[in-house]
């Protein structure tokens, strides 16, 4: 239930770390506190099926030179030249004819490295899949979150990527989405890398954050390529069905393996606390949208050759792909650590119910709060 990444940094007394992207001018020294400097690989993955090694890398820049002068081998025999897939975020370097292995050495200029070898998971083969990354989100959101999707969606897997959190254990993230009934599997990441900096740090802030995509696809290579659909949401969106067919159906279905759908903010009922998503049933109307999510067929035609980011996948011009009116998402406001801006104090006048919304949450949830 609980797994790791097989990670391998720049050593410390090196003397080496990443650049900042060329795009981004660093405006703020706090860039290099959250900025990773020194990730090599994310993670080391074996396919039986394809007798191939796969190793996700943050993009290098610099670093590029440390990797490629490191000598790879498993059980004594050294690997062939890999083959590079480069994308904005995320590097992956792939060796073909590779024999099952348990461990990868790495021979660096700057010394000897060894690395636990990850085989690809099959446990959530065929199952619904429910993906999202989260840091330090409150457990008591955690739960009402799977528990709203397993119920409104038929849920039957979840990945929950951990980036870290110091509130709570990956044991008590396990331990809370048990108590959403019904899932055959759950799967969680305890991935406490560096996550990227805050735009007020840098310009174009979003080159320099390479985790949450990348972490991302090494999910859905290593645990859900073959799982009969996957959402990725965040815990602070819920996905609201306007009629009995549910996302991964839809997913499933389409011939291109793909639906999206559009999403607008939800507020809470200041009225009713403590604030949770049972308690987000207001709207504002004329409201600029959320950016759409999605879900995917992993083997779907649209799928193959592309990578998930987190509002679409990668080369998808979503203008060209009409949102499934069949769905929306709920965006809450007020569940939030507030990690990248302050969403507690924002106005809640001229706001509406949404019925349907509010119905599906009386429908799962048991009354559990108080009228203030």
């Amino acid at each position: 239930m609980i797994e790791t990444l097989s990670t391998l940094r720049v050593p410390e007394g090196a003397g080496q770390r990443r650049d900042a992207p060329p795009r981004c001018r660093v405006t703020n020294d706090a860039f290099w506190d959250t900025y990773d400097t020194s990730t090599l690989i994310y993670d080391c993955v074996y396919s039986p099926d394809e007798r191939k090694l796969r190793l996700y890398c943050p993009k290098l820049f610099n670093l590029e030179s440390l990797l490629t002068q490191t000598v790879f081998a498993v059980d004594g025999t050294q690997l062939g030249g890999g083959k590079w897939q480069r994308s904005r975020h995320l590097d992956v370097v792939e060796y073909s004819d590779v024999a099952p292995a348990n461990e990868l050495h790495c021979a660096m200029p700057t010394g000897d490295r060894v690395l636990a070898v990850n085989t690809v998971d099959r446990r959530l083969d065929g199952l619904n899949t429910l993906y999202t990354l989260s840091r330090n989100n409150d457990l008591m959101w955690i739960g009402d979150w799977a528990r709203f999707h397993v119920a409104q969606h038929k849920v039957e897997a979840i990945v929950f990527v951990d980036n870290g959190s110091d509130r709570y254990s990956t044991d008590e993230v396990a331990d809370t989405l048990k108590t959403a009934t019904n899932l055959k599997k759950i799967i969680v990441l305890d991935a406490p890398l560096r996550h990227g900096p805050r735009s007020h740090t840098c310009t174009s802030s979003g080159d320099a954050r390479f985790f949450q995509t990348s972490i991302m696809n090494i999910c859905l290579n290593r645990f859900m390529s073959r799982s009969r659909a996957v959402l990725s949401i965040d815990v602070d969106e819920l996905v609201v069905r306007k009629t009995d067919v549910t996302i991964f159906d839809a997913a499933s279905d389409s011939r291109l393996g793909l639906s999206m759908f559009d999403g607008r903010w939800h507020y809470a009922d200041q009225r009713i606390s403590p604030v949770r998503h049972a308690t987000h049933y207001l709207y504002r109307d004329g409201e600029a949208p959320c950016p759409t999510k999605y879900a995917i067929r992993p083997k779907g035609l649209i799928a193959r050759g592309r990578q998930m980011e987190v509002h679409s996948l990668s080369n998808v011009n979503r203008r060209l792909y009409p949102s499934d009116k069949r769905f929306y998402f709920a965006h809450c406001r007020q569940i939030s650590t507030n990690w990248k801006s302050t969403r507690q104090s924002d106005s809640t006048q001229d706001l509406s119910e949404d019925p349907l919304l509010k119905s599906q949450l009386s429908a799962v949830f048991q009354p559990s709060s108080e009228t203030t």
